[in-house]
């Protein structure tokens, strides 16, 4: 149903069949009893197209798991589906990794795209359709769980038109609750990558018990080589391990009416250490305003704080650096007396 309105393609009178090697009913006839059942329009056209695609495709499929701890915590307070942290993150990635919103194309080109339109398969009693979240990384998580719930009821109830289905970059295919601890989802065309959830379960680490979520992700190996895959995954992981980041980003910064840039400022005394200094900021992050970006961090240090970082300087790319786009301004030593006493 590509470009084409898969209401009208449903209600339409044309034949289709599946161009496979078939078997006869006759073969079956002396092995028991059975009964016939005609295959949807839908069932049939996607049978089609995950065959072609299977065939012209060299598919690779890249396994993870995902901690979905903190997530599931945050869920308590928005009520947002999993599948809508997963776009959410999968949005800002592509915008890190642009060759995974791409198409392959005629004349060995890569069509790389600059908008961002996920795809969520959803199952019907017709078969398995797939609208489209447009302009993806525009919106809120709380924008991204109505689209959802939007289209997946749409999809059931036989009501998606035209414009819920095309320009598709993309495509999610989640098992949500059925179970399963992983499966290699097959490429859609004209997309290069496609990403799969399965059941989240239980997995005790060190005494904590932790939500762990199997994921994966097929992609076009004409494309996509396994290294772009490796990056691309660690990137997605770390977004959605920064459930803060997820829930606070807004998504049009010239409408949005809150506070768009924190500054925090630290005071360090000679107990100074970077671990308790890496701590601090994490801590203070979460006290910034709903849809602020933490830009700057103005530092009065009564140690060698420049030291300090230099050398210590790999420690702080753990800072997810979405949450934190930081510049750090170094307040001098001898200002620190003068600085203490207005706090």
């Amino acid at each position: 149903y590509k470009r084409q309105d898969l209401k009208n393609y449903i209600h339409s009178s044309k034949e289709v069949s599946l161009d496979l090697k078939t078997y006869k009913e006759s073969d079956f006839s002396e092995e028991g009893k059975y009964s016939l059942q005609k295959m949807s329009k839908i069932r049939v056209l996607g049978a089609k197209n995950v065959q072609a695609a299977w065939n012209s495709i060299p598919h690779v499929t890249h396994f993870d798991e995902i901690n979905m701890s903190k997530i599931n915590r945050a869920r308590e307070k928005n009520n947002a589906n999993p599948l809508a942290f997963m776009i959410k993150a999968l949005a800002e990635t592509l915008k890190e990794f642009p060759i995974f919103n791409s198409s392959l194309i005629e004349n060995d080109q890569i069509v790389l795209k600059e908008y961002i339109n996920i795809g969520i398969a959803v199952d019907t009693e017709e078969g398995l359709v797939v609208p489209v979240i447009q302009d993806a990384d525009k919106l809120s998580l709380e924008e991204i769980s109505t689209k959802v719930k939007e289209l997946a009821d749409k999809a059931r109830n036989k009501k998606l038109l035209n414009t819920n289905l095309e320009n598709r970059t993309i495509t999610i295919s989640s098992l949500g609750k059925l179970g399963g601890i992983g499966f290699t989802p097959i490429i859609n065309p004209p997309d290069v990558a496609i990403i799969s959830m399965s059941k989240t379960y239980k997995r005790l680490v060190l005494a904590e018990e932790l939500d762990i979520m199997p994921i994966a992700m097929s992609y076009d190996h004409r494309v996509i080589n396994g290294a772009d895959a490796g990056r691309f995954m660690v990137f997605l992981k770390e977004l959605l391990d920064s459930t803060l980041h997820l829930e606070n980003t807004c998504s049009n910064f010239e409408e949005c009416e809150i506070l768009k840039t924190a500054v925090i400022f630290l005071f360090l005394n000679e107990n100074f250490s970077i671990l308790l200094f890496m701590k601090i900021v994490l801590a203070s992050s979460k006290l910034v305003p709903s849809g602020a970006v933490i830009k700057s961090l103005v530092i009065t240090s009564c140690t060698d704080f420049a030291s300090s970082y230099s050398k210590n300087r790999s420690l702080f790319v753990t800072i997810p650096s979405n949450l934190l786009e930081l510049s750090f301004t170094i307040i001098p030593p001898i200002l620190c007396n003068d600085i203490n006493s207005l706090t």
